[in-house]
């Protein structure tokens, strides 16, 4: 059957849809990471440049700053630190204490948010979206990931965008196993290197205007090259031409 994903929003105990997004190798490319976009979006003030701003979502709704990780559902361990003391009692303690995962105590408790789209973000005249990771104070700025889809390659088959979620779920992976049904990509996707961190997405004013003091990292060029290893690997050099004439 091979090993099925979930994201986890761990602070607000919630999954994006109910049930698992299938495959990695399925949901990576099917468009499924476009609904952690708006989910993901920080409401807009007062950016001049931002329309239908009214669409942000409320705090109570929002992921924006929340701990969220996709896990595997052979996992048997998980990122050190991911758990407080008492959330690791808590997991410990159900179903009578007969060694629950996360994976099955959030398919079991976790709610399902409902009615996002991923066109409910406000669009920017020439606005410039960064995925931010709040926990190391790193960042991707979309112009420097964002790849068109590409329909009927040669070999029948169709490439959805690349955009930010497409980031996210691509580096906040979980499992002990390594089982996940992609084609020729065989670095450790799976043990994902912002697994449980906090993120936001925002404009690149916000990092600098809004956040004097701190020092941010602009990880953009690394993990451009990630993205076109893990979408080379599944649709050949065909698709290494289409990323390059749509630039």
């Amino acid at each position: 059957m091979g090993q099925y994903w979930q994201v986890l929003n761990l602070v607000k105990r919630q999954i994006p849809s109910k049930g698992h997004w299938g495959k990695l190798g399925e949901c990576l490319f099917n468009g499924s990471p476009d609904t952690l976009v708006p989910l993901l979006k920080q409401p807009f003030d007062a950016d001049p440049h931002a329309t239908n701003s009214n669409s942000a979502l409320p705090p109570e709704k929002s992921w924006a700053g929340d701990r969220i990780i996709c896990l595997g559902d052979y996992h048997e361990d998980l990122p050190n630190g991911l758990l407080s003391i008492s959330e690791q009692e808590e997991l410990g303690k159900a179903d009578g204490g007969e060694g629950t995962t996360l994976y099955s105590f959030a398919d079991k408790y976790y709610q399902p948010v409902n009615g996002i789209s991923a066109f409910k973000r406000p669009q920017l005249s020439g606005g410039h979206w960064i995925l931010r990771n709040l926990s190391k104070h790193e960042y991707v700025r979309e112009e420097a990931i964002k790849v068109a889809s590409m329909e009927r390659m040669s070999n029948n088959r169709s490439s959805k965008e690349i955009g930010l979620g497409q980031v996210v779920l691509s580096r906040i992976c979980w499992s002990t196993d390594n089982s996940c049904a992609m084609s020729y990509y065989k670095k450790d996707i799976h043990r994902g290197v912002w697994a449980g961190d906090r993120f936001d997405i925002t404009t690149i004013n916000q990092v600098v205007v809004g956040d004097s003091g701190k020092q941010w990292t602009d990880v953009s060029d690394k993990v451009a090259k990630e993205m076109t290893e893990i979408w080379v690997g599944e649709y050949g050099k065909e698709w290494l031409k289409h990323k390059v004439s749509a630039l």
